[in-house]
């Protein structure tokens, strides 16, 4: 019995210094000057995320945003020796409201900030479909085409 309970103690120890020096180390890269400057040039990075505009049965869609990934630029710099801006890592943020989580509503423009179309072509039997693809070879332009045919 007495065995059991030096090594439950000896685990306690341990499980509580693990904690302790975790801490100690998160302390200590906050304090570190390349983490300082990481974190002062973070609104250089920042981009928002914008949340989709739901009106009744439709959707207009938001965009991510981005930030610093800190831990991930930060080891990356500390590898280096010293801050470097190009070796700044960032991660996605999604907005709370979006497409991908939204199903039940019509898509009916998409952000106004991307300025991006979608182009959709329905093509028939008579339809020319070479001069629309040498087309959009021409201007480097992704299309996505309906075929209704039958067969």
């Amino acid at each position: 019995m007495i065995k059991i309970r030096k090594y439950i103690y000896l685990l306690l120890f341990l499980l509580i210094s693990m904690y302790y020096t975790n801490r100690s180390i998160d302390v200590l890269k906050n304090i570190d000057p390349i983490m300082q400057e990481i974190k002062e040039n973070n609104e250089k990075y920042k981009i928002d995320s914008v949340n989709a505009i739901i009106e009744g049965d439709k959707i207009s869609s938001g965009s991510h945003g981005k930030n610093i990934d800190y831990k991930e630029s930060y080891n990356k710099m500390k590898r280096y020796g010293k801050y470097n801006e190009a070796l700044t890592v960032l991660k996605d943020t999604k907005p709370t409201i979006s497409i991908e989580n939204t199903y039940d509503k019509y898509l009916v423009k998409g952000n106004p900030k991307k300025r991006n179309i979608s182009l959709i072509f329905k093509v028939f039997e008579d339809t020319n479909i070479d001069k629309i693809l040498s087309i959009l070879e021409e201007n480097d332009i992704q299309a996505t085409f309906f075929i209704d045919v039958k067969l």
